[in-house]
């Protein structure tokens, strides 16, 4: 064997020529046809040349034979390292009108380690209405009402002449009512990404001639049995590889919020809880050894508002149901009059109650970005915030279990009790920061950066998801000289410098803004972010001082290369792959300081 290796071969493999496996190319010109010049080995690819490793040694032994070709099957298996250049998988879960302060209650142990081992937003800001199958979508597709289609929780199409009516109706399954978008699911399959989706409502329905991989229904009586199955079976899923992308949906906390108020003891014992499986998520991830792989994100569609039966508003008196052809909602109200009857409607409606806004369609404020699709009524109203609308014919003050109603949402996104949440853990994600309030749109781009796939167009902005990213490793700087022994030293001493880099924006992340989102200005941030910032972030270590014991000298092509390989992002230096790699890097360099010295 040892005279193979001489020769230039290894198990009958001519290494003075080319070494092709698979796309991949090893190129090894002999020493002959380099007189005078360095060993030079190159690897190639199908995307072109990655690295190159020169060194300066008299001749090749089996020594360094071995570990030059192991460093190149490391080198290999690094650029196809998760974390490295390939993407990491995602769970998302919803917590449906999980609102921004729970998080910030007591005993909920499991959701504080999650955010002490994450990244958490301010608060998530919802679209306008803030009503669950308006959110859904925007969440999934990263489009504003105006152009998904999805307006409220029952609606009219005048095109089709069709209701969408909340589970209570075949039609909503048609694809019309969701061809305006596309939600990630449907992206990611066409980028071929596997993804399962547990009682997430749309799942099912055939978009675009695509569906998820998998679709568990959604159910009208959600359990917290469920839950926990969805949360282990992701987890097979991606221990098996046969997902990357799992979503959950989780109902009983917009549940009990409604039915009972969002300080309600009933809805304490739902967050306690959740808390505890969100606690028992964390410790699988690591039982699974998915940790380092999977991203796992918690986000809500709204907030929810205390209300209660002394404040209400009758519309009974003024509104006749002969006069509408579809009405629906109680918070937020979609009105449609009958041909001719729009103004009396209107005009019965604008001053009957303080606390109700009443908006012609051409009137509706740009800010809820709302008016520009098809489906918007001719006449839409706005409760303030804590009351509820009883409309005609004979709606009375909704009860549970003979008990008056206690939570309800809907209102102006500008609204506090309207916030929801948006926190992240995972490779991808810093730990235990903080950064400024989230739109809802913003959230899709950001997960379908986390995949590593191309977002459909848009209305998100990368401007704050991007400062949720670990900060990037610092960009090769020119190295300083280099000190070279004489022939008594038995050492080479390299002096490498770090320096921070310039900015904390992931370039991949950049890549996926749309056109027409807004150019990122740090200014626009809340200012108290920076200090948060400041204080999370580790401080670099002390600059080395250099050497004056020899003259400097240029710096040799094989050292800038091992420097430039030894390169990596937090993440990929965190595996194993790369800390046996680095071991190979430092046995090789100590070899070739041997040999040299020989």
């Amino acid at each position: 064997m040892k005279g193979d290796f001489w020769r230039g071969k290894l198990w009958g493999v001519n290494l003075s020529g080319n070494l092709r496996v698979g796309p991949w190319c090893v190129k090894l010109p002999t020493r002959s046809k380099r007189i005078g010049l360095p060993e030079c080995l190159v690897v190639t690819s199908p995307l072109g040349t990655f690295a190159v490793f020169a060194v300066v040694l008299p001749a090749f032994t089996a020594m360094y034979r071995f570990l030059l070709i192991s460093c190149v099957c490391l080198t290999v298996c690094l650029i196809t390292l998760p974390g490295s250049v390939t993407s990491s998988k995602l769970l998302i879960i919803l917590l449906d009108g999980f609102r921004w302060d729970y998080f910030d209650r007591e005993g909920l142990t499991g959701y504080q380690n999650f955010l002490r081992m994450g990244t958490r937003a301010e608060y998530l800001k919802n679209s306008f209405p803030t009503i669950s199958y308006p959110n859904y979508y925007t969440i999934m597709t990263g489009l504003y009402s105006e152009d998904h289609g999805f307006i409220d929780n029952k609606m009219y199409d005048p095109k089709h002449k069709t209701e969408f009516l909340l589970g209570f109706n075949r039609e909503q399954y048609d694809s019309y009512w969701w061809d305006d978008g596309d939600p990630l699911w449907i992206t990611a399959k066409r980028q071929n990404k596997s993804s399962y989706f547990y009682f997430w409502p749309g799942c099912e329905v055939t978009i675009k001639e695509l569906k998820p991989d998998y679709c568990r229904m959604y159910t009208e009586v959600p359990s917290m049995k469920d839950f926990k199955d969805s949360i282990k079976q992701g987890m097979v899923n991606f221990v098996n590889n046969s997902a990357d992308l799992v979503g959950i949906y989780f109902e009983l906390t917009d549940k009990m919020g409604h039915n009972y108020g969002p300080n309600s003891p009933q809805l304490e014992s739902v967050l306690r809880e959740t808390s505890e499986i969100i606690d028992r998520l964390l410790v699988q991830l690591k039982e699974h050894h998915l940790e380092n792989e999977v991203n796992v994100i918690l986000t809500s569609d709204h907030g929810m508002s205390q209300i209660t039966p002394n404040r209400y508003i009758d519309l009974n008196p003024v509104l006749k149901v002969q006069d509408t052809h579809h009405l629906y909602g109680s918070v937020f109200l979609s009105i449609w009059p009958k041909e001719g009857k729009t103004n009396q409607v209107y005009n019965a409606l604008k001053n009957y109650h303080p606390n109700l806004t009443v908006y012609l369609k051409h009137d509706i404020p740009e800010r809820w970005r709302l008016k520009h699709h098809y489906r918007v009524p001719p006449i839409i109203a706005v409760a303030d915030i804590g009351w509820y609308v009883i409309t005609p014919p004979g709606k009375r003050y909704p009860t549970v279990d003979g008990q008056p109603i206690g939570g309800y949402h809907g209102y102006d996104n500008e609204e506090t009790d309207m916030r929801g949440i948006f926190t992240g853990v995972g490779p991808d994600f810093r730990k235990n920061a903080v950064v400024p309030w989230l739109n809802a749109v913003d959230i899709y781009q950001f997960m379908c950066d986390l995949l590593n796939i191309e977002p459909s167009p848009n209305d998100g902005d990368s401007t704050v998801t991007r400062l949720m990213r670990p900060k990037p490793a610092p960009l090769p700087q020119p190295p300083p000289p280099v000190t070279f022994p004489d022939e008594q030293t038995e050492s080479i001493t390299v002096i490498a410098e770090t320096t921070e880099t310039a900015t904390e924006i992931s370039p991949k992340l950049l890549s996926t803004l749309r056109p027409q989102s807004s150019p990122l200005s740090f200014s626009s941030l809340s200012s108290s972010f920076a200090g948060r910032e400041a204080s999370s972030e580790s401080t670099l270590p002390p600059k080395p001082a250099p050497s004056s014991q020899a003259p400097s000298q240029e710096t040799p092509d094989f050292v800038k290369s091992f420097m430039t390989l030894s390169t990596y992002t937090e993440n990929s230096a965190s595996t194993p792959l790369f800390k046996i790699y680095n071991s190979y890097l430092i046995l090789l360099l100590a070899v070739i300081s041997w040999q040299i010295l020989q």
